[in-house]
């Protein structure tokens, strides 16, 4: 098995399903290279989530909630199977 960047940050997250685990786990055992790729993602972690639940975040004003609601409106408009013509950009 060769994993790639992906799997084994899914790996060090622990987000694979356990068979894709054990099957990594088994891969960094008997590969150094891939030991040392593991090493190096979860050395890369950081703390996101705890950082970030500490933080109060401000109210989305009013006029940027008005302009993404009719952004909204917009995209759905154009979106619609009954519009005949793309939408002019």
């Amino acid at each position: 098995m060769d994993p790639d960047d992906i799997e084994l940050m899914a790996y060090v997250d622990g987000t694979l399903p356990a068979h894709q685990h054990r099957a990594v786990r088994r891969a960094a055992s008997a590969s150094p290279e891939i030991a040392r790729r593991v090493a190096a993602l979860e050395a890369s972690r950081l703390p996101y989530a705890a950082a970030f639940a500490q933080q109060t975040v401000p109210p989305v004003p009013a006029s940027l909630r008005a302009t993404i609601d009719e952004l909204l409106r917009t995209a759905r408009l154009n979106a619609s199977p009954t519009r005949k013509h793309p939408p002019l950009v």
